[in-house]
C-alpha cells in the first residue's frame, strides 16, 4: 500500500484534509476500490487497510436468517414496555430499539457490558415462576 504524501495544510475555512479526500494509489494489477476505516479510534479516520474487493457483504442472504426470540424472565414491566403489553396483538407490538444495561454492584465495574437490541417486537406475555406480580415476556 503506498500512501499519499502528508495531508496539505488546513484549507483557508481551517477544514482539514479528510481521509475520504485523499487519493490512495498501490502497486498491483487490481483495482484498489475499499478503504478499511476505524472511526472510533483516538485518530478519526484511521486507515487500518486497503482492499481490491468485499465477498459476502453486498450479497441477499438466501433465506434470510430467522430473527432472534429472547424471553425477558421475572420482569416488572414500566413505561412504553407496559403501554406495549396492553396494546398487543396478533403481530405483536413494535418497540424499536433497545438496551439491555446490567445491574451490578457499584464495586463490580467489569467493563462495558451493553446489549442492543435492534427493532424489537414484543410477541407476548405470561406470568412469571419466578415471583407472583412479575411477567415472562417474549420478544424478537
Amino acid at each position: 500500500m503506498t500512501e499519499p504524501p502528508e495531508p496539505p495544510e488546513p484549507a483557508v475555512d481551517g477544514r482539514r484534509e479528510q481521509v475520504t479526500d485523499r487519493l490512495w494509489r498501490w502497486d498491483r494489477d487490481v483495482p484498489l476500490r475499499w478503504l478499511l476505516v476505524d472511526e472510533h479510534a483516538d485518530d478519526p479516520g484511521l486507515v487500518l487497510g486497503v482492499c481490491a474487493e468485499i465477498d459476502g457483504l453486498f450479497v441477499d442472504l438466501t433465506p434470510p436468517p430467522e430473527p432472534e426470540r429472547y424471553t425477558l424472565l421475572g420482569c416488572e414491566p414500566a413505561g412504553r414496555l407496559r403501554a406495549a403489553l396492553d396494546r398487543i396483538d396478533t403481530d405483536g407490538a413494535w418497540l424499536g430499539n433497545l438496551v439491555l444495561d446490567p445491574i451490578r454492584p457499584a464495586d463490580e465495574d467489569d467493563g462495558f457490558l451493553l446489549e442492543h437490541l435492534l427493532d424489537v417486537v414484543l410477541l407476548g406475555h405470561r406470568p412469571s415462576d419466578l415471583a407472583p406480580g412479575l411477567v415472562d415476556i417474549d420478544l424478537r
